[in-house]
């Protein structure tokens, strides 16, 4: 996986996925290591949630390489 290139990445529940501090279980941290690594491998990444946010924080914590 991470050597494959993706054209479209589509990760739902995209607020799962952030960085919560110490806090954060395994399964999130799991979570949050394959995001990353999608999001590095694809030409375009969308992020869906209907959880409510400004999504700022989101963006710039999957593509800090891009937005950071």
């Amino acid at each position: 996986m991470e050597r494959a290139t993706y054209d479209v990445v589509v990760i739902d529940e995209a607020h799962h996925c952030m960085d919560v501090g110490a806090g954060q279980n395994r399964e999130d941290s799991q979570r949050r290591r394959l995001a990353d690594v999608l999001a590095r491998r694809c030409d375009s990444l969308i992020l869906a949630t209907a959880t409510p946010h400004d999504g700022r924080e989101i963006v710039t914590q999957m593509c800090p390489y891009k937005y950071g």
